[in-house]
């Protein structure tokens, strides 16, 4: 894409006196092409692995909550139990897209005034917990049909052994919760 974008540059240099209809074109084939060359940026680097490596789960909550904020505008009230070790990366990855997600899918359909992730510890497990005020939903009115992004937070965390729930009652808002093991081990996620 980006070749293209160089080339369109180098055609539209050379067009200089050129009837407007195709300077036009050529201007709006360069502007489609940066526009999407802009957006699969954005794309890929949403996909890159988050860098919470040897973090504790607190830190990669406060981690997806600040790159959240600066992103969005939006602050987060984090709560955590502070002093636990790092735990392996595959729990930190999913502790940080759930919450990454969590929060984006507030933003973009809750309408909330306030988020608050919380974290806690016990028994050897780590419970993440995102609560909103916003509009909430009745997952009722779609049986079967969940979200995507739901869907990809709840596999996230049962492939690690753990549980995943969501509360949601219109107009009164939504909590996500995220329960995993604080040993899990296996792929990254």
């Amino acid at each position: 894409m980006a070749f293209a974008l160089l080339r369109i540059g180098h055609i539209a240099d050379t067009m200089e006196g050129s009837d407007s209809a195709a300077r036009d074109d050529v201007a709006a084939l360069s502007t489609a092409l940066d526009s999407a060359l802009t957006h699969l940026r954005a794309v890929t680097h949403g996909l890159r692995t988050p860098n919470v490596e040897n973090l504790a789960p607190c830190d990669v909550a406060r981690r997806a909550a600040d790159d959240f904020a600066r992103i969005s505008g939006d602050s987060v009230n984090v709560v955590c139990d502070d002093g636990l070790a790092p735990t392996p990366m595959p729990v930190n990855i999913t502790i940080y897209r759930v919450v990454q997600e969590s929060l984006a899918n507030s933003h973009k359909h809750a309408g909330a005034a306030s988020r608050e992730v919380r974290v806690t510890t016990s028994g050897g497990l780590v419970e993440v917990e995102i609560r909103d005020d916003g509009v909430g939903f009745d997952a009722d009115e779609s049986p079967g049909a969940a979200p995507l992004g739901l869907v990809g937070m709840r596999e996230r965390v049962e492939l690690l052994g753990g549980s995943f729930a969501v509360e949601s009652i219109r107009d009164e808002g939504t909590v996500v919760r995220a329960c995993l093991p604080l040993s899990a081990v296996g792929t990254d996620v």
